[in-house]
């Protein structure tokens, strides 16, 4: 009988655990353990090492030496717990068990079996030591549910093997394709997954995109792979072109007749969608009446035709670089809702009559008919306002409308300062590209007092509307904005307080006056656009609810959306409410207002869904765009700022708000380490501390459009 050859795995974790985080080489290991065990079968000894490496318990630097990796364990099946999985670009998993709102475990690579990010699991814990560590370490037992079923890859064949290289990076089961007729080699497209399994993905080929070095087929991919449509179903096509401006007697009888007014629309001189006009005028006892006049969308789009449902579907507007993936289709969103210059238009009007303080003293919503007298851009306005443009060739009336809204504008504003709004200077960027869509410039959107004053006018309307279905108890879609969470403040005063950020001493009170106070006791803080960003992410997100808890942003107590029909789902659902219970109640009965009611919390969760899937998209091709535009400035130097600090290194920011990382290793003046309790890096040898704010010159090293990503490394500390 053959004796049974040894192996050396527990001592050669044990020699490799003994150098703690310190790289070790694979020849060490042999000597030491050749010092313990004369007589190594050295075969045996790599096969070991190449094992360990392959279960992840070791991990191969690319300098070929090993740290310890992931240990094994057994699973704990005593308790099955059920809860949804978030995985990271490096693969490793993090639960948040069903009903808590913060992830409480986590999960090795090794341990996914088949989750994908956003999947409902369920899983259990492993059997192993966690001492000081704030997650418990679990296991995927089970997929219960995936929560994304298609992606969108690119085609790579040499004429006989393919491979299917996925725009996300977190789908890494290998994908294998049931047909692949039409796909070359650099074709880009989208894929639905027909079956999971722990090894593979089955999928179908759903779309070709386009070849990747296409115009275009890069940021059509993005909205792809987000789930965004960018084309109509010829089903809706179809009915929205039999559509047709209809101003008949019925119309007439149940609308007010507001063409005689001076009313304009002002916009972005790119717009091509007008969904909100405006008219201002000061009455005898020095008090304002202003018009808030919106584009009559649901008069178009009936509930639950073709039409509504692929609205809902989209949920909002999406705004690209170089596209708009509109919520209805263009004869709708650019013509018939459109309120374009000197044609009449079907529109809902809030008038409001306000005080000199801003107060509302009298409010009436109700369906008109209104003319556009001007197609007004915001420059156009600007320049009015600034003295550089008479607007010669405009009447007077509107000159002095104009300068009346401005008035206006002053009191809003001023009112919204005195109440709370949480004003923050939140820079926006604006890319330039050329025909191809190459970004040609990359700089900030400039703002001046008309796009501060149409937004005075919105949040007006917005409120006043609100007011009114609050008096009368209808059931209604809010905006809502609840308070910053406490440990989301405290760190927002560690991270501030870094900026030179004053804060009064002692427990701060959270409240939307107090926040604002904060930012105006600092308004010569040369870093108030970093704090602004800060205080943004201590916030809570806004979003549509049934339920109203009021606007803290705003410092508001009733506040919905309105004015936005063309572009926003729940501003249609506004005006339906409207329509159902206030403008024409017996054109409807008790079931179609039952039915409409029934669906409100429905439609505010998927607009929610909806809003956080447009950002994302319009974030994701902004970092394409800021990437592409980089890969022609690698080598070049910049002044940045430091405007996140991470264990692995920190990400900075250039002046037109490009974003790159610094990794550690490219900190080359010392030996950081992360401080993770005061969010910093601290120099080893020199105590030098890298903190939110520390400016660098920085050379550009790299610009991966793949993985939107930018590096650089510091030339000297400024």
């Amino acid at each position: 009988m053959q004796n049974k050859k040894p192996d050396y795995y527990k001592q050669i974790l044990e020699i490799v655990a003994k150098e703690g985080k310190r790289p070790i080489p694979i020849g060490i290991i042999l000597r030491k353990l050749s010092n313990k065990e004369p007589g190594v079968d050295k075969n045996i000894f790599f096969k070991n090492i190449q094992s360990l490496i392959n279960s992840a318990q070791l991990v191969k630097l690319r300098n070929g030496k090993l740290v310890l990796g992931y240990p094994k364990a057994d699973v704990d099946m005593t308790k099955i717990y059920k809860g949804e999985i978030r995985i990271n670009s490096k693969l490793a998993g993090f639960i948040t068990e069903e009903g808590k709102e913060d992830s409480g475990y986590f999960v090795h690579k090794t341990n996914l079996g088949g989750a994908l990010d956003g999947d409902t699991v369920e899983f259990a814990l492993l059997k192993m030591d966690s001492p000081g560590k704030d997650l418990k370490d679990a296991k995927v037992l089970k997929v219960l549910k995936h929560a994304k079923g298609f992606y969108v890859g690119c085609f790579k064949s040499d004429g006989e093997h393919y491979q299917v290289e996925t725009d996300d990076k977190k789908m890494y089961l290998p994908i294998k394709l049931e047909d692949t007729e039409g796909l070359t080699n650099g074709t880009k497209f989208l894929y639905t997954v027909t079956k999971f399994t722990d090894t593979e993905a089955i999928c179908k080929v759903a779309k070709i995109i386009g070849h990747i070095n296409d115009v275009g087929t890069d940021i059509l991919s993005i909205v792809y792979d987000n789930g965004i449509e960018p084309e109509f179903p010829d089903e809706v096509i179809d009915y929205a072109n039999k559509l047709k401006l209809d101003i008949n007697e019925e119309e007439k009888a149940l609308r007010k007749d507001l063409t005689h007014l001076d009313i304009v629309t002002i916009d972005p001189a790119t717009s091509k969608d007008f969904d909100d006009a405006v008219y201002c005028e000061q009455l005898e006892d020095g008090t304002y009446k202003l018009y808030v006049s919106i584009a009559d969308v649901s008069h178009y789009v009936k509930m639950n035709s073709c039409l509504d449902l692929e609205a809902l579907k989209r949920g909002c507007s999406t705004y690209l670089v170089d596209r708009v993936i509109p919520m209805l289709p263009h004869n709708l969103s650019d013509d018939l809702c459109s309120l374009n210059p000197n044609v009449p238009r079907l529109a809902l009007t809030c008038e409001m009559i306000i005080d000199k303080k801003g107060s509302f003293l009298d409010i009436k919503t109700y369906p008109s008919i209104i003319k556009s007298h001007r197609r007004f851009s915001y420059d156009e306005v600007n320049a009015f306002f600034e003295g550089k443009d008479k607007l010669e060739k405009d009447t007077p009336e509107i000159r002095k409308m104009l300068q009346t809204s401005r008035k206006l504008h002053d009191i809003l504003y001023t009112m919204k300062k005195n109440r709370g709004y949480v004003e923050l200077e939140i820079p926006e960027v604006k890319i330039i590209v050329n025909e191809k869509c190459e970004p040609i410039e990359i700089k900030l959107r400039e703002t001046g007092t008309a796009q501060s004053m149409i937004e005075d006018f919105m949040v007006a309307a917005n409120e006043a509307v609100t007011i009114e279905a609050i008096k009368v108890k209808w059931p209604f879609v809010y905006r809502v904005h609840g308070e910053p969470k406490a440990e989301r403040v405290e760190m927002f005063k560690v991270e501030a307080k870094k900026l030179n950020f004053k804060l009064p001493a002692g427990d701060l009170s959270i409240t939307p006056k107090s926040m604002s106070n904060w930012l105006i006791n600092n308004a010569d803080n040369p870093n108030l656009d970093l704090v602004s960003i800060l205080m943004l992410r201590t916030m809570a997100k806004a979003e549509y609810d049934t339920k109203n808890i009021g606007h803290f942003g705003l410092a508001s107590k009733n506040y919905t959306h309105f004015t936005s029909p063309i572009r926003r789902y729940p501003d249609l659902v506004v005006h339906r409410l409207y329509w159902m219970y206030l403008f024409n109640r017996k054109a409807y009965t008790d079931d179609d207002r039952k039915k409409l009611v029934e669906m409100l919390k429905e439609y505010c969760d998927k607009s929610n869904e909806a809003e956080l899937r447009a950002i994302q998209t319009e974030r994701d091709v902004n970092a394409l765009k800021f990437a592409q535009y980089m890969k022609d400035h690698i080598g070049e130097e910049f002044d940045v700022r430091v405007s996140a600090v991470t264990k692995f290194g920190c990400f900075v920011e250039l002046p037109n708000t490009i974003e790159g990382l610094i990794k550690l290793a490219n900190l080359k003046d010392d030996f950081y380490t992360y401080d993770e309790r005061n969010f910093q890096l601290i120099g080893k040898k020199s105590n030098s501390i890298i903190t939110l704010g520390t400016r660098f010159r920085a050379k550009c090293i790299s610009a991966d459009m793949n993985e939107r990503r930018i590096e650089f490394e510091v030339v000297r500390k400024l």
